[in-house]
Protein backbone atom coordinates (compact mmCIF):
# COMPACT_ATOMS: atom_id res chain seq x y z
CA UNK A 1 0.00 0.00 0.00
CA UNK A 2 1.23 3.69 -1.00
CA UNK A 3 2.30 5.71 2.07
CA UNK A 4 0.56 8.93 2.48
CA UNK A 5 1.22 11.59 4.07
CA UNK A 6 -2.31 11.79 5.39
CA UNK A 7 -4.02 8.74 5.35
CA UNK A 8 -7.60 9.71 6.06
CA UNK A 9 -7.78 12.16 3.06
CA UNK A 10 -7.70 9.82 -0.31
CA UNK A 11 -6.74 12.84 -2.02
CA UNK A 12 -4.24 13.77 -0.66
CA UNK A 13 -0.70 12.71 -3.24
CA UNK A 14 1.82 9.80 -2.16
CA UNK A 15 5.24 10.25 -1.01
CA UNK A 16 6.15 8.69 -4.63
CA UNK A 17 3.82 11.18 -6.50
CA UNK A 18 5.49 14.45 -4.10
CA UNK A 19 8.96 13.56 -5.33
CA UNK A 20 7.71 13.19 -8.75
CA UNK A 21 6.22 16.34 -8.88
CA UNK A 22 9.02 17.99 -7.49
CA UNK A 23 11.61 16.34 -9.96
CA UNK A 24 9.07 18.07 -12.67
CA UNK A 25 10.08 21.45 -11.31
CA UNK A 26 12.06 22.77 -14.24
CA UNK A 27 15.39 24.22 -13.81
CA UNK A 28 16.07 28.02 -14.46
CA UNK A 29 19.10 29.05 -16.12
CA UNK A 30 20.61 32.10 -16.91
CA UNK A 31 19.18 33.91 -20.27
CA UNK A 32 15.38 32.66 -19.38
CA UNK A 33 12.81 35.12 -19.59
CA UNK A 34 10.05 34.34 -17.42
CA UNK A 35 6.79 36.03 -15.73
CA UNK A 36 6.92 36.50 -12.39
CA UNK A 37 4.26 38.04 -9.44
CA UNK A 38 5.62 40.38 -7.65
CA UNK A 39 5.58 39.90 -3.26
CA UNK A 40 7.01 43.25 -2.18
CA UNK A 41 10.07 45.29 -2.35
CA UNK A 42 13.12 46.05 -0.12
CA UNK A 43 15.69 48.69 -0.07
CA UNK A 44 17.68 46.59 -2.94
CA UNK A 45 14.23 46.20 -4.92
CA UNK A 46 11.60 44.53 -5.83
CA UNK A 47 11.04 40.74 -4.59
CA UNK A 48 9.94 38.25 -7.26
CA UNK A 49 7.76 34.92 -6.93
CA UNK A 50 8.97 32.97 -10.37
CA UNK A 51 6.06 30.83 -10.52
CA UNK A 52 6.38 27.22 -12.01
CA UNK A 53 10.20 27.26 -10.66
CA UNK A 54 9.75 27.46 -7.15
CA UNK A 55 12.16 30.32 -6.56
CA UNK A 56 12.27 33.40 -5.25
CA UNK A 57 14.33 36.25 -7.15
CA UNK A 58 14.95 40.13 -6.76
CA UNK A 59 14.77 42.76 -9.43
CA UNK A 60 17.58 45.70 -8.14
CA UNK A 61 15.89 48.97 -9.02
CA UNK A 62 18.77 49.73 -11.46
CA UNK A 63 16.93 46.65 -13.52
CA UNK A 64 13.40 48.67 -13.65
CA UNK A 65 14.57 51.91 -15.59
CA UNK A 66 12.49 50.29 -18.32
CA UNK A 67 9.53 51.86 -16.18
CA UNK A 68 10.61 55.54 -16.71
CA UNK A 69 11.15 58.09 -14.02
CA UNK A 70 7.57 56.70 -12.18
CA UNK A 71 8.41 55.05 -8.33
CA UNK A 72 8.88 51.11 -9.03
CA UNK A 73 6.52 50.60 -5.62
CA UNK A 74 4.15 52.66 -7.03
CA UNK A 75 3.54 51.00 -10.35
CA UNK A 76 3.95 47.45 -9.75
CA UNK A 77 1.33 46.17 -6.30
CA UNK A 78 2.18 42.86 -4.60
CA UNK A 79 0.03 39.97 -7.00
CA UNK A 80 1.00 42.17 -10.19
CA UNK A 81 2.70 39.80 -12.76
CA UNK A 82 6.37 41.35 -14.18
CA UNK A 83 8.41 40.13 -17.26
CA UNK A 84 11.80 39.06 -16.09
CA UNK A 85 15.28 38.11 -17.57
CA UNK A 86 17.14 35.38 -15.01
CA UNK A 87 20.59 37.38 -14.99
CA UNK A 88 21.83 35.18 -11.85
CA UNK A 89 20.80 31.53 -10.51
CA UNK A 90 23.25 31.24 -7.79
CA UNK A 91 21.62 33.27 -4.49
CA UNK A 92 22.52 35.81 -2.51
CA UNK A 93 23.02 36.24 1.48
CA UNK A 94 18.50 36.31 1.02
CA UNK A 95 18.26 33.13 -0.86
CA UNK A 96 17.58 35.37 -4.16
CA UNK A 97 17.98 34.86 -7.47
CA UNK A 98 18.90 38.01 -9.30
CA UNK A 99 16.28 38.74 -12.08
CA UNK A 100 16.18 42.06 -14.50
CA UNK A 101 12.81 43.60 -15.85
CA UNK A 102 15.15 45.87 -18.09
CA UNK A 103 16.77 42.78 -20.22
CA UNK A 104 13.27 41.27 -20.31
CA UNK A 105 11.44 43.64 -22.12
CA UNK A 106 14.85 45.40 -24.01
CA UNK A 107 14.26 41.77 -26.04
CA UNK A 108 11.00 43.15 -27.00
CA UNK A 109 12.28 46.69 -27.50
CA UNK A 110 14.52 44.88 -29.89
CA UNK A 111 11.80 43.54 -32.31
CA UNK A 112 9.82 46.58 -32.27
CA UNK A 113 13.08 48.54 -33.26
CA UNK A 114 14.17 46.01 -35.85
CA UNK A 115 10.23 46.13 -37.29
CA UNK A 116 10.47 50.11 -36.96
CA UNK A 117 13.68 50.30 -39.26
CA UNK A 118 12.29 47.99 -41.45
CA UNK A 119 9.28 49.30 -42.07
CA UNK A 120 10.51 53.45 -41.28
CA UNK A 121 7.29 53.41 -38.54
CA UNK A 122 8.21 55.63 -35.38
CA UNK A 123 8.52 54.12 -32.07
CA UNK A 124 8.40 55.92 -28.50
CA UNK A 125 10.81 56.44 -25.93
CA UNK A 126 11.75 58.48 -23.10
CA UNK A 127 13.71 61.03 -22.69
CA UNK A 128 16.44 60.27 -19.89
CA UNK A 129 19.83 62.52 -19.98
CA UNK A 130 21.71 64.93 -22.33
CA UNK A 131 24.86 66.07 -23.59
CA UNK A 132 26.88 67.95 -25.91
CA UNK A 133 26.09 65.70 -28.62
CA UNK A 134 22.39 65.01 -28.00
CA UNK A 135 19.97 63.15 -25.87
CA UNK A 136 19.92 59.45 -24.48
CA UNK A 137 16.38 57.64 -24.54
CA UNK A 138 14.93 54.54 -23.12
CA UNK A 139 13.32 52.37 -25.53
CA UNK A 140 11.48 49.50 -22.63
CA UNK A 141 14.59 49.38 -21.09
CA UNK A 142 17.15 49.44 -24.05
CA UNK A 143 18.99 52.38 -24.52
CA UNK A 144 19.40 54.23 -27.41
CA UNK A 145 20.56 57.72 -28.83
CA UNK A 146 19.93 60.84 -30.48
CA UNK A 147 21.90 63.01 -32.00
CA UNK A 148 21.93 67.05 -31.59
CA UNK A 149 21.08 67.43 -35.32
CA UNK A 150 18.31 65.05 -35.04
CA UNK A 151 16.91 66.24 -32.18
CA UNK A 152 13.74 69.03 -31.99
CA UNK A 153 14.08 71.57 -29.57
CA UNK A 154 11.90 74.25 -28.12
CA UNK A 155 12.59 77.73 -29.79
CA UNK A 156 12.72 80.83 -28.02
CA UNK A 157 14.99 79.45 -25.37
CA UNK A 158 18.99 78.47 -25.39
CA UNK A 159 20.06 75.14 -26.55
CA UNK A 160 21.08 73.85 -22.61
CA UNK A 161 17.11 74.67 -21.47
CA UNK A 162 15.86 73.24 -24.03
CA UNK A 163 17.66 70.11 -23.72
CA UNK A 164 17.21 70.01 -20.36
CA UNK A 165 13.17 70.71 -20.95
CA UNK A 166 13.01 67.25 -22.44
CA UNK A 167 14.18 65.12 -19.41
CA UNK A 168 11.34 62.64 -18.22
CA UNK A 169 9.27 63.32 -21.81
CA UNK A 170 7.82 60.57 -24.31
CA UNK A 171 8.71 61.49 -27.63
CA UNK A 172 8.08 59.92 -30.97
CA UNK A 173 11.44 58.61 -32.88
CA UNK A 174 13.15 56.84 -35.81
CA UNK A 175 15.55 54.07 -35.45
CA UNK A 176 18.40 55.09 -38.52
CA UNK A 177 21.35 53.21 -37.34
CA UNK A 178 20.96 50.16 -35.52
CA UNK A 179 23.62 47.31 -34.41
CA UNK A 180 22.20 44.35 -32.42
CA UNK A 181 25.55 43.16 -32.13
CA UNK A 182 26.95 45.95 -30.28
CA UNK A 183 23.82 47.05 -28.71
CA UNK A 184 23.50 50.55 -30.60
CA UNK A 185 20.93 52.28 -32.38
CA UNK A 186 20.75 56.26 -33.08
CA UNK A 187 17.19 58.03 -33.78
CA UNK A 188 15.74 60.72 -35.03
CA UNK A 189 13.21 62.62 -33.56
CA UNK A 190 13.43 65.46 -36.34
CA UNK A 191 12.80 63.00 -38.89
CA UNK A 192 9.43 62.07 -37.45
CA UNK A 193 8.32 65.98 -36.51
CA UNK A 194 9.13 66.52 -40.07
CA UNK A 195 6.54 63.71 -41.53
CA UNK A 196 4.22 64.88 -39.16
CA UNK A 197 4.39 68.80 -39.82
CA UNK A 198 4.46 67.69 -43.32
CA UNK A 199 0.99 66.00 -43.38
CA UNK A 200 -0.16 68.96 -41.21
CA UNK A 201 0.85 71.31 -43.66
CA UNK A 202 -0.56 69.23 -46.62
CA UNK A 203 -4.13 69.28 -44.51
CA UNK A 204 -4.36 73.51 -43.53
CA UNK A 205 -2.94 74.42 -47.18
CA UNK A 206 -6.12 72.86 -48.68
CA UNK A 207 -7.84 75.14 -46.29
CA UNK A 208 -6.09 78.18 -46.64
CA UNK A 209 -7.30 81.24 -49.10
CA UNK A 210 -5.24 83.98 -50.29
CA UNK A 211 -6.55 87.15 -48.28
CA UNK A 212 -7.00 84.89 -45.14
CA UNK A 213 -5.91 86.98 -41.71
CA UNK A 214 -4.73 84.92 -38.85
CA UNK A 215 -2.39 85.23 -35.60
CA UNK A 216 0.86 83.50 -35.62
CA UNK A 217 3.99 83.19 -33.31
CA UNK A 218 7.46 83.52 -34.61
CA UNK A 219 9.33 80.92 -34.64
CA UNK A 220 12.48 81.69 -36.71
CA UNK A 221 14.58 84.70 -37.79
CA UNK A 222 17.02 85.43 -41.80
CA UNK A 223 18.53 88.27 -42.77
CA UNK A 224 15.38 88.28 -45.41
CA UNK A 225 12.56 87.56 -43.21
CA UNK A 226 10.89 85.92 -40.33
CA UNK A 227 9.03 82.66 -39.96
CA UNK A 228 5.69 82.28 -38.46
CA UNK A 229 3.90 79.28 -37.64
CA UNK A 230 0.34 80.09 -37.94
CA UNK A 231 -1.11 76.85 -36.91
CA UNK A 232 0.93 73.99 -37.48
CA UNK A 233 2.53 75.34 -40.64
CA UNK A 234 5.26 77.94 -40.92
CA UNK A 235 4.90 80.82 -43.41
CA UNK A 236 7.53 83.31 -44.40
CA UNK A 237 6.80 87.14 -44.08
CA UNK A 238 9.65 88.81 -46.17
CA UNK A 239 11.52 91.38 -44.74
CA UNK A 240 9.56 93.90 -47.50
CA UNK A 241 6.38 92.67 -45.84
CA UNK A 242 7.57 93.40 -42.49
CA UNK A 243 6.93 97.10 -42.77
CA UNK A 244 5.90 100.25 -44.63
CA UNK A 245 9.50 101.20 -43.92
CA UNK A 246 12.67 100.16 -44.86
CA UNK A 247 13.42 97.07 -43.17
CA UNK A 248 17.31 96.59 -42.84
CA UNK A 249 17.73 94.39 -39.83
CA UNK A 250 14.95 92.18 -39.39
CA UNK A 251 15.46 91.57 -35.45
CA UNK A 252 15.02 94.87 -35.15
CA UNK A 253 11.23 94.61 -35.51
CA UNK A 254 10.53 91.12 -34.31
CA UNK A 255 11.23 88.34 -32.04
CA UNK A 256 11.32 85.09 -31.56
CA UNK A 257 8.46 83.52 -29.44
CA UNK A 258 6.39 86.89 -30.19
CA UNK A 259 2.74 87.09 -31.23
CA UNK A 260 1.80 88.80 -34.66
CA UNK A 261 -1.22 88.98 -37.17
CA UNK A 262 -0.69 88.70 -40.36
CA UNK A 263 -2.61 87.80 -43.92
CA UNK A 264 -1.40 85.21 -46.46
CA UNK A 265 -0.37 86.42 -49.54
CA UNK A 266 0.73 83.97 -51.76
CA UNK A 267 0.05 80.01 -51.55
CA UNK A 268 2.37 77.35 -53.21
CA UNK A 269 0.64 73.95 -53.21
CA UNK A 270 3.78 72.16 -54.79
CA UNK A 271 6.08 73.85 -52.84
CA UNK A 272 4.64 74.16 -49.70
CA UNK A 273 5.17 77.33 -49.66
CA UNK A 274 3.45 80.07 -47.88
CA UNK A 275 4.17 83.69 -48.05
CA UNK A 276 2.90 86.16 -45.41
CA UNK A 277 2.79 89.72 -44.32
CA UNK A 278 2.48 91.96 -41.27
CA UNK A 279 2.21 95.46 -43.17
CA UNK A 280 -1.37 94.71 -45.09
CA UNK A 281 -2.39 94.81 -41.57
CA UNK A 282 -1.67 98.33 -40.47
CA UNK A 283 -2.77 101.66 -42.94
CA UNK A 284 -0.29 102.76 -45.76
CA UNK A 285 1.52 105.54 -45.24
CA UNK A 286 1.26 106.24 -49.11
CA UNK A 287 -3.06 106.30 -48.26
CA UNK A 288 -2.27 109.53 -46.22
CA UNK A 289 0.06 111.11 -48.30
CA UNK A 290 -2.59 113.08 -49.86
CA UNK A 291 -3.47 114.18 -46.66
CA UNK A 292 -0.53 114.96 -45.16
CA UNK A 293 2.00 116.68 -47.99
CA UNK A 294 1.29 119.20 -50.55
CA UNK A 295 3.94 120.51 -53.16
CA UNK A 296 5.98 123.35 -51.83
CA UNK A 297 5.80 122.25 -48.86
CA UNK A 298 9.19 121.88 -46.44
CA UNK A 299 9.84 118.51 -44.75
CA UNK A 300 12.68 117.38 -42.61
CA UNK A 301 14.22 113.89 -44.67
CA UNK A 302 16.67 111.75 -44.09
CA UNK A 303 18.83 110.22 -46.85
CA UNK A 304 18.17 106.76 -47.14
CA UNK A 305 19.92 105.28 -50.26
CA UNK A 306 22.32 106.97 -52.69
CA UNK A 307 22.50 106.41 -56.88
CA UNK A 308 24.28 107.72 -59.85
CA UNK A 309 20.97 110.29 -60.64
CA UNK A 310 19.66 110.88 -57.02
CA UNK A 311 19.42 110.49 -52.79
CA UNK A 312 16.35 108.76 -51.58
CA UNK A 313 15.24 110.38 -48.62
CA UNK A 314 13.04 109.55 -45.63
CA UNK A 315 10.28 111.89 -44.88
CA UNK A 316 8.10 109.77 -42.69
CA UNK A 317 7.90 106.04 -41.82
CA UNK A 318 7.31 104.10 -45.36
CA UNK A 319 7.68 107.26 -47.24
CA UNK A 320 10.36 107.92 -49.09
CA UNK A 321 11.26 110.70 -52.25
CA UNK A 322 13.50 110.87 -54.84
CA UNK A 323 16.22 114.35 -54.58
CA UNK A 324 17.10 114.21 -58.41
CA UNK A 325 20.90 114.89 -58.60
CA UNK A 326 19.93 118.45 -60.61
CA UNK A 327 17.75 119.04 -57.07
CA UNK A 328 21.02 118.55 -55.30
CA UNK A 329 22.98 122.14 -55.68
CA UNK A 330 23.20 124.71 -58.09
CA UNK A 331 26.70 123.81 -59.27
CA UNK A 332 27.07 120.68 -61.48
CA UNK A 333 28.12 117.97 -59.37
CA UNK A 334 29.02 113.75 -60.82
CA UNK A 335 27.51 112.20 -58.29
CA UNK A 336 24.97 112.99 -55.15
CA UNK A 337 27.42 111.53 -52.72
CA UNK A 338 29.70 114.85 -53.21
CA UNK A 339 26.77 116.99 -51.51
CA UNK A 340 25.25 114.32 -48.73
CA UNK A 341 25.63 111.20 -47.01
CA UNK A 342 23.19 107.90 -46.02
CA UNK A 343 21.98 108.94 -42.82
CA UNK A 344 22.07 112.51 -43.09
CA UNK A 345 18.73 114.46 -42.14
CA UNK A 346 17.91 117.71 -44.61
CA UNK A 347 15.78 120.10 -45.18
CA UNK A 348 13.75 119.68 -48.19
CA UNK A 349 11.12 121.43 -50.36
CA UNK A 350 8.40 119.29 -52.27
CA UNK A 351 8.42 119.81 -55.44
CA UNK A 352 6.23 117.06 -57.20
CA UNK A 353 3.59 114.88 -55.87
CA UNK A 354 2.24 111.81 -57.34
CA UNK A 355 0.14 109.72 -54.53
CA UNK A 356 -0.74 107.26 -57.53
CA UNK A 357 2.87 106.29 -58.74
CA UNK A 358 3.73 106.28 -55.00
CA UNK A 359 6.49 109.05 -55.89
CA UNK A 360 7.44 112.10 -54.67
CA UNK A 361 9.86 114.69 -56.05
CA UNK A 362 12.12 116.49 -53.27
CA UNK A 363 14.14 119.35 -53.53
CA UNK A 364 17.35 120.28 -51.42
CA UNK A 365 18.69 123.43 -53.48
CA UNK A 366 15.38 124.99 -53.52
CA UNK A 367 14.31 124.34 -49.46
CA UNK A 368 15.53 127.76 -48.94
CA UNK A 369 13.59 129.64 -51.44
CA UNK A 370 10.60 131.37 -51.00
CA UNK A 371 8.08 131.54 -53.62
CA UNK A 372 4.64 130.54 -54.73
CA UNK A 373 4.98 126.65 -56.28
CA UNK A 374 2.99 125.34 -58.98
CA UNK A 375 0.11 122.60 -57.90
CA UNK A 376 -0.10 120.58 -61.20
CA UNK A 377 2.28 117.12 -60.84
CA UNK A 378 5.52 117.09 -62.33
CA UNK A 379 8.09 114.50 -62.18
CA UNK A 380 11.54 115.30 -62.74
CA UNK A 381 12.64 111.80 -63.33
CA UNK A 382 9.99 111.57 -65.97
Amino acid sequence: MAYRPNSTDPNQPTMAELLALENEIPELRKGDVVEGEVMGSSAEGLLISVGGYKSEGIVPYSELRSIGILDPTLQYKNGDTIEVLVLETRTNRNGHITLSHDQAVAIDAWANIEQSYAKGTAITGIVTEHNRGGIVVNVRGLQGFIPLSHVVLENGIDRETALANKHGTTISMKPIEINRKKDKVVFSERNVFLEQKNVLKNQLIDKLRIGDRCEGKVTGLSKFGAFVDIGGIDGLVHLTEISWGTVSNVREHVSVGQVVNVEIINIDPDSKRIGLSMRKLIPAPWDEVPLLYKIGQLVQGQIMKLSEFGAFAKISEGVEGLIHISELAEKHINHPKDIVSIGDTLSLRIISLDPDRRRIGLSLKQAIEEEDWPTEYFDPVD
